[in-house]
Order: C-alpha cells, then sequence, then structure tokens
C-alpha cells in the first residue's frame, strides 16, 4: 500500500504544474531522440540476411560506451536516469527554506534527504536490513521462499526477487522460470 501511494504521488507531481516546476523541467532536460526507429545506430553496410542484429545495431555498438558503473546501457537507463534528475529537482525545489512545506512533502524532503546522508549509511552499514537477510538466509523450503517474497512485498512494495515464468514455446521446448534479484 505504501508503494501505491508513493508512485501515485509521483504521479501527482509529475502531471501537476505546481509553480512552474514541471514546465521548467520539461525544458531544461536532454529528451532521448524522436519517436520510431532510430536508424542512426544502423550499420547499412551489413546486409540484414547476414546479421541482422549488426545491421540493426551495428553503429550504436561501435559508438556507444556502456557508462563504467553500469552492466548494461539502452534507452531504459536513460530514462531512468532521466526520471532521477526530475524527482531531484522536486525535492530540492522542496528545501527551498522560503517555501514553507506542508506535511506531507516535508516527510518525502526527509525520506530524500536521508537516503543522501552517506555519512549515516555508513555507519549503520547493514544494521537497517540484517533482520531480512538472517530470514533469506533462513529459507529450507519453498513455502518459505512463498511467506518471505510475500513480507518483503508487504515491506518494501517489491519482493527480493524477480520471477518470470514462461509457457511452452512454438517449438514444443517446457517452460522456464527466470530468478533475477530485484531493486528493493
Amino acid at each position: 500500500m505504501k508503494f501505491v501511494l508513493f508512485i501515485l504521488f509521483c504521479a501527482t507531481c509529475f502531471s501537476h504544474n505546481s509553480d512552474g516546476i514541471v514546465n521548467h523541467m520539461e525544458n531544461s532536460y536532454p529528451s532521448y531522440g524522436e519517436w520510431g526507429i532510430d536508424t542512426a545506430g544502423m550499420d547499412t553496410d551489413i546486409h540484414p540476411g547476414d546479421d541482422f542484429y549488426g545491421y540493426v545495431n551495428g553503429k550504436w555498438n561501435q559508438n556507444t560506451q556502456i557508462p563504467s558503473d553500469e552492466t548494461r546501457f539502452g534507452s531504459f537507463n536513460i530514462v531512468d536516469r532521466i526520471s532521477d534528475m526530475r524527482v531531484k529537482d522536486i525535492v530540492e525545489a522542496w528545501t527551498d527554506p522560503k517555501t514553507p512545506l506542508d506535511p506531507e512533502k516535508l516527510k518525502v524532503v526527509s525520506l530524500y534527504q536521508s537516503y543522501l546522508n552517506e555519512e549515516k549509511l555508513e555507519e549503520l552499514d547493514i544494521l537497517p536490513i540484517r533482520a531480512y537477510l538472517e530470514e533469506l538466509k533462513q529459507i529450507q523450503s519453498k513455502e518459505n521462499l512463498v511467506a518471505t517474497m510475500a513480507r518483503s512485498m508487504a515491506d518494501f512494495g517489491k519482493t527480493f526477487f524477480n520471477l518470470r515464468g514462461c509457457k511452452k514455446n512454438q517449438f514444443g521446448n517446457s517452460g522456464s522460470i527466470n530468478v533475477a534479484v530485484t531493486k528493493v
């Protein structure tokens, strides 16, 4: 429920033109190209029948430097960074001492500032999540795993693991389950 309220809050921030913040943000952030197919990333020297991936992505692969703090890079990473910058600008606009804050905005500012307090985070180390890590160590069965994931969903709004199932494909191969660690 907390996660849903937070998402609704963010949606309100982005859709409501409060003090011109949204208009300012829309005009001050770089946009990611045009909608449609990015032909600038294509390598038309490659015949699509020989190497379709190289044909479609060849120049992009040659010219794009993956940032050192990323394991992959693409449009979703760019959109994620732009969203982070927008949230940062909204929250920092609320920290202006000349502007009195309502209690809900004050909660968001306090949460955001505590998130950025690296000194305190280093001091606390894993203490805030130690109980969750211990709970993960104690998982001995499928039932324990399901219960643990349900509790993490209630506490964080996400489970520790992202599970995706896949039915049989058109070739008759059996289904599969993909397990990945979730950003919590």
